[in-house]
């Protein structure tokens, strides 16, 4: 910015003056250029380390209160206890620090849990208890939905294959149902209908234990080589794959139980009589 002088003196309205008034004017204006170049004296003048100061300085903080509010402010952001962070995935002293003092109990069983499998897990990624609870109910909550849906599109599907063989059958579907409760009643199938019927279908499981009791039915008649009472040789062979595929069945023959090994040696005797 200009001073007075030279706003004067660019007019020329002073254009001749004594020797003298120059030499006290360029006096003048030496001192107070000298003035600005070396500045008003500043707080960090005091610090005797060129390196800190200069780092306060950058900071630009105008007196050491300001400084002070600052680092107090940092105090506060920080807070008092310091947690190093783990240097990686693979540092597990500085997870098994991190879990400690986050809240991980001590050991699995300390989350007390009835699935002590899944308490491991927890235990192993970290979880505090009240985590581990929180995703435990989640869980529990989960699966509990999962089979209620499934029981229910179970029984929506069953509804609808009734419905099909219903109207297939027609004017047959009871005579039918009788024939396949008879089948169930001679071969002993009373305790394997619903394992049955969730293998095979309400459809295929209907249609087969109607024809396993038609097949009764003619037997009664025809004193073929089959007993009277058993199955056909046909019907022999669809009740042996049945069996074959149930657990519980398999289970039983090879505990060597009487039912089980009589039922399954008169299946096969007809199944495969003259072969």
């Amino acid at each position: 910015m200009s001073t007075a002088t030279e706003l004067l003196v660019d007019t020329g309205d002073i254009s001749q003056g004594s020797s003298s008034q120059t030499s006290s004017g360029d006096a003048t204006s030496s001192a107070l250029a000298g003035t600005i170049s070396k500045g008003s004296p500043s707080w960090t003048d005091s610090v005797a380390d060129a390196e800190l100061r200069e780092f306060i300085q950058n900071k630009g903080w105008n007196d050491p209160a300001e400084m002070a509010q600052g680092y107090r402010n940092l105090e506060k952001l920080v807070g008092g206890e310091k947690l190093p962070l783990p240097k990686g995935d693979t540092d597990s002293e500085g997870w098994e620090r991190v879990y400690k003092a986050l809240g991980r109990p001590a050991k699995p069983e300390d989350y007390q849990l009835p699935d002590l499998e899944s308490a491991q897990a927890y235990h192993k990624l970290g979880l505090t208890g009240r985590q581990a609870t929180g995703l435990s109910a989640w869980q529990d909550t989960l699966q509990a939905a999962r089979e209620q849906k499934a029981k229910e599109e179970a029984a929506t599907l069953r509804t609808q294959q009734l419905a099909a063989v219903r109207k297939e059958w027609g004017g047959e579907f009871d005579e039918n149902v009788r024939l396949g409760k008879r089948a169930v009643r001679e071969f002993g199938l009373e305790g394997s209908v619903e394992k049955l019927e969730t293998a095979l279908g309400s459809a295929d499981l209907l249609k087969l234990t109607a024809k396993l009791g038609r097949g009764l039915k003619e037997d009664s008649f025809a004193g073929g080589s089959a007993p009277a009472t058993g199955p056909t040789k046909e019907g022999a062979k669809e009740e042996l794959a049945l069996l074959q595929k149930d657990k519980a069945f398999a289970t039983r023959y090879l505990a060597g139980e009487a039912d089980a090994v009589k039922r399954f040696t008169r299946l096969h005797e007809v199944a495969f009589a003259g072969e």
